[in-house]
């Protein structure tokens, strides 16, 4: 519903168009409360105070709403930005929750008989007023936010393959390939992430860059002969592997650009990983299905999924958990995006599970905060 009303205008969705109303009926509502509280004779006022609460709180739901269908349309939301994304969405959800509080009640202590329970009534209301100045705080820290995420993040401007930086100027490209000589080596970037672009005549990444996750093996991959026809390390696999790199993450987005033009089964992104039997993972499958997942030995938490309409033989798959936002991403597109926890620190890798050969042609790590 909210792309077809924003395919009227020339806004990438109605995020922005909406964010404005929650914030201006909000502090509109506290002035009004204000004065009817001085003015205590003008019954109107009150009665506009409970109204003009009761419109701050379906503006902010739909602005709400609208945000979470951004969250997941908008595409090129950098890595960086993922945590203040799902903190953005945290704050909009509790001022949600109580600017409700705060309208219920306001409109119950309108409703009542004042000449009959003015003592209950004036608890109501002053619980109420209370209620009205938590929101108002926790909306503009809301959008305090959601201005870090455009202004300084570049988030939804424009085109998604260029950014504007904090000091304004528009940097060349997103994610430009490290030199050649560094490609065995993961290399660690201005901005935290560790970045892996492997070479088909490179040594053998296993024990040195990726290792089995703890209680696995390395029996089901293999370096394999082949080349991917680009640069890249080619896999075969013939069964199920978790690997992994060394550096533990609690936050973290990762990036994976793979070619499964010769591979049946299912390839994922793992973090939280502890053991082969415990991780989060993004998955998709070559039935172009798509898992979030909790493994947590035997058991199976399903966080979302979703059928995939378009998996390319050469694609990016990206996920990311900040707090208890989790998302998978397919060549820059959410298609699932779930909310949990994903239990422990721990390692991040790539799951592999059928038969055939993978290109794995670059590998980024971005650790996660709200800098």
């Amino acid at each position: 519903m909210f792309e077809f009303i924003a395919s009227f205008t020339a806004l990438p969705n109605l995020h922005p168009a909406l964010v404005h109303f929650p914030i201006a009926l909000v502090f509109t509502t506290i002035v009004v409360e204000t004065a009817s509280l001085l003015l205590k004779k003008q019954v109107w006022l009150e009665r506009t105070a409970a109204l003009l609460c009761g419109l701050a709180l379906a503006s902010a739901g739909a602005a709400y709403l609208a945000g979470r269908n951004a969250a997941d349309t908008v595409r090129g939301i950098p890595a960086g930005a993922e945590a203040l994304l799902a903190e953005h969405s945290d704050y909009a959800l509790w001022t949600l929750i109580v600017l409700a509080l705060a309208t219920v009640l306001r409109v119950t202590a309108s409703a009542g008989d004042r000449d009959r329970a003015v003592s209950r009534f004036g608890i109501l209301r002053s619980i109420g007023v209370l209620a009205l100045l938590v929101a108002a705080t926790l909306i503009a820290c809301t959008a305090d936010l959601g201005g870090s995420l455009v202004y300084q993040h570049g988030v939804a401007v424009a085109s998604s393959d260029l950014r504007v930086n904090a000091a304004g100027m528009l940097p060349a490209a997103i994610d430009e390939p490290l030199a050649t000589e560094m490609a065995q080596v993961v290399t660690t970037r201005e901005d935290g992430s560790l970045f892996w672009q492997p070479e088909s005549a490179d040594p053998s990444p296993f024990g040195t860059v990726l290792r089995p996750a703890q209680n696995g093996t390395l029996d089901a991959v293999e370096i394999s002969g082949q080349s991917s026809g680009e640069a890249g390390l080619g896999i075969d696999v013939s069964g199920f592997a978790v690997l992994c790199f060394s550096e533990t993450y609690g936050d973290v987005a990762i990036e994976a650009v793979v070619d499964l033009s010769r591979f049946e089964g299912t390839v994922g992104l793992g973090h939280h990983i502890l053991s082969v039997e415990n991780g989060a993972y993004f998955t998709v499958d070559s039935s172009r299905q798509a898992y979030l997942t909790l493994r947590q030995g035997e058991s199976r938490n399903e966080f979302d999924s979703a059928l995939i309409t378009d998996l390319p033989v050469r694609t990016t798959l990206s996920t990311s958990v900040a707090g208890s936002h989790l998302k998978g991403q397919v060549n820059g597109q959410v298609v699932v995006h779930g909310h949990g926890s994903s239990g422990d620190d721990g390692q991040v890798g790539i799951l592999v599970d059928g038969s055939g050969y993978i290109g794995i042609e670059r590998i980024t790590i971005t650790p996660l905060s709200h800098g």
